[in-house]
């Protein structure tokens, strides 16, 4: 069974990541260009620039993926994922440990490559 992560988005371009329904990390989007709600097929990647994971089929948009990151200026459309959630003086968000949230995303999935990536507002 392909599983199933969902995003859960706070409206600042920070949001709340679960498998099952269990807490995995927290998430960062640039809040000028957030992937729309919806479902999304994303797989293992070994070929993008990042080569962790691709988002296919995101409605106008080519080589979106989820790959490390701490500040939203690093993001053109992508997500990164981070274990803590910090904030700015300003109150933006900015993603800690990126590797490592990566590192138990892909410990949770175990071997599967793929999974449903559903994104809520």
């Amino acid at each position: 069974m392909i599983p199933r992560i969902r995003l859960q988005r706070f409206g600042d371009g920070s949001g709340s990541l679960w498998l099952d329904d269990e807490f995995v990390s927290y998430a960062l989007e640039n809040a000028a260009k957030m992937i729309p709600a919806g479902e999304y097929i994303v797989t293992a990647d070994n070929t993008g620039k990042h080569r962790y994971y691709r988002i296919h089929d995101v409605p106008g948009r080519t080589a979106i993926e989820m790959h490390p990151a701490n500040w939203m200026h690093e993001l053109g459309g992508c997500i990164a994922l981070g274990m803590r959630l910090g904030r700015t003086r300003d109150m933006d968000p900015y993603m800690i440990a990126s590797r490592l949230a990566f590192d138990e995303l892909r410990h949770r999935l175990g071997d599967r490559t793929a999974f449903i990536f559903e994104i809520n507002n």
